[in-house]
Parts: C-alpha cells; structure tokens; sequence
C-alpha cells in the first residue's frame, strides 16, 4: 500500500485541494489517475493528478480508516503533466 496526494481534474486543470489516497499501482507525480468508478453509466470518471508519493503514515493517522483507493493510473490521455496541467517530458 501506498499513499499518495493528488488534486482533481476538472476541465483538465488541477483545481482544489490535495486529497490523500491509497494506491496499490506505481504512481509518480504528474501521473492522471482514476480517482473512482463514474456515478452512472456514460459518464466520465472523476480523474486526479498525483501531487505526492510516499505520504508518511503519520500524516493520516487520524482518519486512516477513511481513505478511499484510486482505480488507476490513465496511460493514454497524457504522458506526464505538473501540478499546473502543462505537460512535461517523459525521463
């Protein structure tokens, strides 16, 4: 289990706080990920970008039991972009 910081997309921008996840895939920053299944059929999934990895435990004792799972990690819309939604290059 990993934990990790991301920030939800929303027109393709990152917008709104960091909320912290657990992620069982490899995750870097810059990343877009599925956050969580769509509310209903035809619509689309809720994405994020991953603002952080390796989130200490400590940060999220209180509420450990709360946090929710990212889906996945989205390989095809973009490569890689930064917390501001330009795209950067791969390494």
């Amino acid at each position: 289990m990993k934990l990790v910081k991301l920030r939800f997309l929303r027109g393709g921008k990152p917008r709104g706080r960091e909320y912290t996840y657990i992620s069982e895939a490899k995750v870097e920053i810059g990343d877009i990920v599925i956050v969580r299944e769509p509310d209903a059929w035809g619509l689309e999934a809720p994405k994020g970008i991953i603002t952080m990895v390796d989130v200490p435990e400590t940060e999220v004792e209180g509420f450990k039991d709360k946090l929710k799972a990212i889906v996945g990690k989205v390989e095809h819309e973009r490569d890689k972009c930064n917390e501001s939604g330009n795209e950067i290059s791969r390494q």
